[in-house]
């Protein structure tokens, strides 16, 4: 067989996978709405690339993603939902690949193309490359570091060492929670390759790059933020009643977004590899478990989001369990039964991962995300149904408006529409988007007097924070005042209330748009459409 036939029918199953994985990542990208976090991701990004900002990322952590993000702007500013999570699936093409080399570094060539395969088909990885986060960024980083760790252990030379150093480094880069990783390149020359301690210089060699670069940055980042304060658990409970607490919620998130197929694999590689005394699979379970316990001790708020990069090393883990149960079918059976009956298992085994992907990709809110973050992307504040409803509602104003239009938002809400408006608008010369404590009108009602004089004005009421409530339409009635719309989230819950100010009728006894008020009030997941 030729060189050019042999590199055909190897460049095959990689460009099926290469087209699987970006059909499914880019079909109907921007489907679900943007949420809370990612406007503030993405607002970083264009200041980034306007010059300001440089510094405030990194005091949550965030780094690498953010700052390719912004490389985008302003060229895809039209466009910046869709760019945004576009880099994002660009981070998971490396993930991919990170996936595919830990499953070559662990049973060779048909364990990578099967954890290419599993990590396409896992929902945990399909959600998390869809969405505008540094979760991604982290989780190609991370299986490199996996990758690296095990060569390092094999191969033992100071450039291993280096390269496992930038690994290290760039995790940390990529976010924070990074660090978590520093165990990995020890406990893989502990459990793979003890011996190779006697000259620990490439080991120390990767340590000291990772120390070198990231200590400064790590101590500012604890200095300063709060977000570590926020995360780790202060109340009196113990380790153990936190672990009890907190590893079953953790287990819960991983049943879901892995599904049980998957998570049976994973199980029969672990029973293989403890019958075997296979070390680098032992390595790759540490990998799994260690950050999981880490977050469980200590953790009072935390989120799936932060274990996404716990899913390449289980892909790989659990497509090296396929990988054994598809040669103990080639031992018993005779050709080309066992490749059929290999193919006809791993089509079931997919089913529910592939169930979950479909309802992600054409109906995500009603897709079977776990609880949490249901509430983060579909019901709950974070979410952005209803506003997206929001910001047509505010678009179709801007565009019968002829003089532009002034968008008011109430500074004690829980400021998810209010970001987005201050994204979509930003450079929009029609929109001006202020913001007032409706809950003191002393103080908030002259400035919005004196804006509605100057054009039309909406004001956008979302959910409450605390202990304030929602203003009464009396306040808004002698400018004029009605309300104009309603949006709410899938469920039917009510997202945001707009009003809309005729000053100048309000003077004259005329408040002209009263016969509009709730024009765009619909329920459900279509709120905000006009009638």
């Amino acid at each position: 067989m030729t060189g050019s036939r042999l590199l055909s029918r190897a460049s095959l199953p990689f460009l099926l996978l290469l087209a699987a994985y970006l059909s499914t990542r880019l079909f109907a990208l921007t489907s679900l709405p943007i949420f809370f976090d990612e406007t503030g991701h993405i607002r970083w990004a264009i200041l980034i690339a306007q010059g300001q900002k440089l510094e405030k990322p990194w005091q949550y952590g965030k780094g690498i993603a953010i700052f390719a993000n912004a490389l985008v702007f302003p060229w895809a500013r039209a466009h910046y939902l869709w760019a945004s999570r576009a880099l994002t699936v660009a981070f998971g093409l490396g993930t991919l690949a990170g996936a595919m080399r830990l499953g070559s570094a662990l049973g060779g060539g048909r364990t990578a193309w099967l954890a290419g395969l599993l990590y396409v088909a896992c929902p945990y990885a399909l959600v998390y490359d869809r969405l505008a986060l540094t979760d991604e960024a982290m989780a190609t980083f991370a299986v490199a570091v996996a990758v690296l760790s095990i060569r390092l252990a094999e191969r033992w030379t100071v450039r291993h060492g280096i390269l496992l150093g930038l690994a290290l480094v760039l995790s940390v880069f990529a976010k924070a929670l990074g660090v978590l990783l520093f165990f990995a390149p020890a406990a893989a020359v502990l459990l793979i390759a003890p011996a190779r301690l006697r000259r620990p210089w490439p080991l120390l060699t990767a340590y000291a790059i990772a120390g070198a670069v990231t200590a400064i940055p790590l101590l500012r980042y604890f200095e300063v933020t709060a977000t570590v304060r926020v995360a780790v658990s202060k109340s009196d409970a113990s380790l153990w009643q936190r672990l009890a607490g907190n590893l079953p919620l953790a287990a819960s998130w991983l049943r879901g977004y892995w599904t049980a197929p998957l998570i049976a694999l994973a199980l029969l590689a672990i029973a293989l590899a403890v019958a075997r005394r296979s070390r680098p699979i032992a390595f790759v379970v540490l990998f799994l478990v260690l950050p999981v316990v880490a977050f469980a001790a200590v953790g009072d708020i935390w989120f799936p989001r932060y274990l996404v990069f716990l899913t390449a090393p289980f892909t790989a883990l659990a497509a090296w369990g396929a990988d054994q149960a598809w040669s103990w079918l080639e031992r018993r059976l005779p050709p080309p039964r066992p490749a059929l009956a290999a193919t006809t298992a791993l089509v079931v085994i997919l089913i529910p991962a592939l169930g979950f992907d479909a309802r992600v990709l054409t109906d995500p809110a009603h897709a079977p995300y776990v609880e949490l973050d249901r509430f983060q992307y579909v019901s709950g504040w974070p979410s952005g149904y209803g506003v997206r409803d929001t910001l047509a509602f505010v678009r179709a104003e801007a565009d019968r408006a002829a003089d532009g239009i002034t968008v008011v938002t109430h500074s004690r809400t829980v400021r998810t529409t209010a970001r987005a408006l201050d994204l979509e608008f930003a450079d929009d010369p029609r929109v001006r988007v202020e913001d007032l404590n409706f809950d003191q009108p002393e103080g908030a009602m002259p400035l919005l007097r004196e804006w509605a004089r100057e054009r039309p004005t909406l004001v956008v009421i979302e959910p409450i924070q605390a202990k304030s409530r929602r203003p009464d339409l009396a306040l808004f009635a002698p400018l004029g005042g009605v309300l104009a719309a309603r949006t709410y989230k899938p469920d039917g819950v009510l997202c945001d209330e707009i009003y809309r100010l005729d000053f100048r009728g309000a003077l004259t006894g005329a408040a002209s748009g009263a016969g509009d008020s709730e024009r765009f009030a619909t329920g459900g997941g279509d709120a905000g459409v006009p009638r």
